[in-house]
């Protein structure tokens, strides 16, 4: 079937977009690249199915612009993307176009952000906790096992800096409260028990010294 455009209306709120309208009234609403791409103009003519396409195309663009925006601020994960793009109502169809887009060009990769996440957290997080946070933000399991590198080392030292961070607050408790109270707060932070006790008794020795 066939449409005839009537009128082209530039919106007040949304510049570059523009209302469609037939001899019925209000039809759709498309950016002004979309217009040009599929040539609709004022007095012409439209396939129904074209007008589909045009409409469908006209938000996969949209998506791909809101998806760009929300990485620019900071790494996102894909699913994160994802949840985003359908917050703003963005059909599936649409978000998987985009996001293999945003994919394609390196905008959107699962395995540097979880390398970025681990930068940006291991100094004061154990690994238990980051993990939990990767599935939190909608990382499969599987990638983090492959992807996931926090040296002992690494962990160690953001666990005795966590020790120190925590320890004058208990400094006027018995050792046995003091050990007890610096454990759980290690605990929180997701380092596992082996470096707790580590970081724990490299501490004391620090200590002893002093």
């Amino acid at each position: 079937m066939n449409l005839q455009i009537t009128r082209l209306q530039p919106q007040k709120r949304k510049k570059g977009r523009f209302n469609l309208f037939t001899e019925d009234g209000f039809l759709t609403s498309l950016s002004y690249e979309t217009i040009l791409k599929f040539g609709i103009r004022e007095n012409g003519c439209i396939e129904s199915e074209r007008l589909e396409q045009a409409k469908q195309d006209d938000t996969v663009k949209y998506a791909k612009e809101q998806a760009m925006q929300y990485v620019a601020y900071a790494p996102r994960s894909s699913s994160q993307v994802r949840k985003r793009l359908q917050q703003k109502g963005v059909d599936e169809q649409s978000i998987n176009c985009a996001l293999e887009t945003m994919r394609r060009y390196g905008y959107i990769d699962d395995a540097a952000y979880i390398r970025e996440f681990v930068r940006s957290y291991s100094a004061k997080l154990g690994e238990q906790a980051i993990r939990q946070k990767l599935l939190q933000n909608g990382v499969a399991g599987s990638l983090i096992d492959e992807v996931l590198e926090l040296p002992e080392q690494t962990q160690l030292e953001a666990a005795r800096a966590c020790l120190r961070k925590k320890l004058p607050a208990c400094r006027q408790l018995e050792p046995q409260k003091t050990r007890q109270r610096l454990y759980g707060a290690l605990a929180r932070r997701g380092f596992s028990a082996e470096i707790i006790r580590h970081a724990m008794e490299e501490e004391q020795i620090a200590l002893e010294q002093e």
